[in-house]
């Protein structure tokens, strides 16, 4: 069984100033899809999140790549640290993909904030 889970991302959720009037119905949706995910207690999360790395040069970035290893750098008050990432399964499922002309796979990287709050 699965569940998808599609929300923005936008570091300014957190201190938004100034903050405007929907910001608490925006929170509260958050919330809610955070119940939902911890209620569903899922084995496997994969994450689709924009081109937001700290130590790459975007133009280097192919349009689609796994990550097999992976930490955050916590800017805007977000996580910082060491990212649980199954490096074998997140490489077997690379090895499935490996046709793909615009794909890669990403080695030790650095994101930042908007692969967390996704």
């Amino acid at each position: 069984m699965f569940q998808l889970t599609c929300v923005s991302h936008g570091p300014a959720l957190a201190n938004p100033l100034p903050e405007p009037p929907e910001h608490g119905v925006v929170v509260a949706a958050y919330a809610a899809r955070a119940a939902a995910m911890a209620d569903f207690n899922p084995e496997l999360i994969v994450v689709f999140a924009p081109d937001h790395y700290t130590d790459i040069h975007l133009e280097l970035v192919p349009p689609f790549c796994i990550g097999l290893d992976c930490s955050s750098v916590g800017d805007y008050g977000g996580f910082a640290g060491h990212l649980n990432v199954p490096s074998e399964l997140a490489a077997r499922c690379a090895r499935c993909i490996w046709l793909c002309p615009s794909f890669a796979t990403i080695t030790n990287t650095q994101t930042v904030r908007a692969i967390l709050t996704a």
